[in-house]
């Protein structure tokens, strides 16, 4: 479709508002069989595929707002390059989804179900392996224990090429979208700087963390349940059962929900944000999880209602991330152990212990996540290596692959930079909301008046911090777990 004559920003936003919320109800029918064969059977985009196209996306370009309309206009090229890139990869999409939850053919027959049943399964003997690459994905995450979890990581290995395959195709689509559209990189736009940039950031946090890593990786091996000799996952196990925090057990409340948050968080947002659904508790890592996805929604909230919708919802929303991570931080921390969980001296030492560990993880797992993303083709020696820095141990092959194009959960990340520059970020703003507001600035109104009167503005933030601001991070971190 050629665009011709002017176009009204306005009226594209309001397009592309209703083409966001279409795609995102897209989504929500893929988790099941009935639903992914209804989306292959209708447009998703339907009369909206003008918002993306690369028609629509050189117009935009081609359009001189002036600096006060130029947000909104960089604002809008942003949300046609997502959009475009979902459009012409929706098929890819589905297929993916297929492979997340295609059964294992291997497990059709009962001859092989019985041999399979009959193997050195662990503690899914009872009810057998998983029959797909997403029960594998949830057994990993209820895995109790690293013993748990290798079972887990080895069964997803074993499932794991199909998931790969598809993946590669929509890896290897989203760079050619962004090459059409003139774009030297998928992630050309998510900041003010390129994909380079990003890459020797994201290369200064692993090598900055990596001592303290090794000897994290260590530890975690001596304190986990050991792992068989010889499987495919490795320690890598003891990597993923650690980053539940199952060790910090006191003083959460039996049920995770927003009750809980809300109560927390009572004098930082007496009017509560809208959240999704909230994690199931699985050990401190899911509070800390909870607490990101209220601070995410809590700045949000905070825009302006009279921002466009692309300036209030970007595809990359750093600023939100960045709320989340400091909240994150905050229940991770000494203060909140002693005045929101009640602990004493000692327990609250291990409760921050435990969690910084989390912190930690998250950080160096946000930083090879994109160092994942950054090349298409992803080379096997980089991968074996990047997945051996990040997990301990290098993940199998197909294992390796169908992570660094998508994660065990799901679809490939788009938001990636702006969650690993958010992640970067989040340190410093932490540590000036305690020098500002003392180490309890969670539970201050004088600090929820702060962060509600910066997040009014949009939620893009295109700044990539230096290299340099690494070095602090990882002493910190040392500080706290050396």
């Amino acid at each position: 479709m050629t665009i011709e004559g002017p176009i009204d920003p306005s009226a594209v936003d309001r397009r592309v508002a209703d083409a966001a919320r279409a795609v995102e109800r897209g989504r929500a029918e893929l988790a099941t069989r009935e639903g992914r064969e209804e989306a292959r059977a209708r447009d998703v985009f339907g009369p909206l595929r003008d918002v993306a196209g690369q028609s629509m996306f050189a117009a935009l370009r081609a359009l001189e707002p002036g600096p006060l309309h130029a947000p909104h206009r960089d604002a809008l090229l942003r949300w046609v390059h997502e959009l475009l890139q979902v459009r012409v990869a929706w098929e890819l999409g589905l297929d993916e989804a297929d492979a997340l939850h295609a059964p294992d053919p291997a497990l059709a027959s009962p001859r092989a179900r019985d041999r399979a049943l009959a193997s050195d399964r662990g503690p899914v003997l009872d009810e057998g392996p998983a029959a797909t690459f997403d029960e594998a994905r949830r057994a990993l995450i209820e895995a109790p224990s690293a013993n748990a979890a290798d079972v887990a990581l080895g069964r997803l290995a074993e499932l794991a090429a199909p998931v790969a395959a598809v993946r590669k195709e929509l890896r290897a689509r989203r760079f050619e979208a962004a090459r059409r559209l003139g774009l030297d990189h998928p992630w050309a736009l998510a900041t003010d700087r390129g994909a380079s940039d990003l890459e020797a950031l994201a290369r200064a946090v692993l090598d900055a963390t990596e001592p303290l890593a090794r000897e994290l990786h260590k530890d975690a091996r001596r304190r986990g349940a050991p792992v068989r000799a010889g499987t495919p996952a490795g320690s890598a196990a003891a990597f993923v059962a650690d980053g539940f925090a199952r060790d910090a057990e006191e003083g959460w409340p039996a049920r995770l929900g927003a009750r809980w948050l809300e109560d927390v968080f009572r004098e930082l947002a007496p009017r509560a944000p809208r959240v999704a659904k909230l994690p199931t508790a699985r050990g401190g890592a899911s509070f800390l999880r909870a607490a990101h996805q209220w601070g995410f929604a809590l700045r949000l909230g905070a825009v302006a209602r009279s921002l466009p919708f692309a300036l209030a919802r970007d595809p990359y929303p750093v600023e939100a991330f960045v709320v989340g991570g400091a909240l994150a931080a905050a229940v991770a921390g000494r203060p909140f152990a002693k005045r929101k969980l009640g602990l004493p001296a000692r327990g609250a030492d291990a409760h921050a212990r435990a969690l910084a560990r989390v912190l930690f993880a998250t950080l160096r797992t946000s930083a090879a996540t994109l160092l994942a993303g950054v090349r298409d083709p992803v080379r096997e020696d980089e991968l074996e290596e990047l997945t051996a820095r990040l997990f301990g141990a290098p993940l199998p092959r197909d294992l390796a692959a169908a992570w660094a194009l998508g994660g065990f959960a799901g679809s490939a990340r788009v938001d990636a930079p702006a969650r690993f520059v958010a992640a970067v970020r989040t340190h410093g703003v932490a540590r000036g909301l305690v020098d500002r507001f003392d180490e309890d600035w969670f539970d201050n109104p004088r600090a929820g008046a702060h962060l509600a009167s910066i997040g009014a503005g949009p939620p893009w933030q295109g700044d990539v911090p230096d290299a340099e601001v690494t070095r602090d991070i990882a002493r910190s971190f040392e500080e706290a777990l050396g």
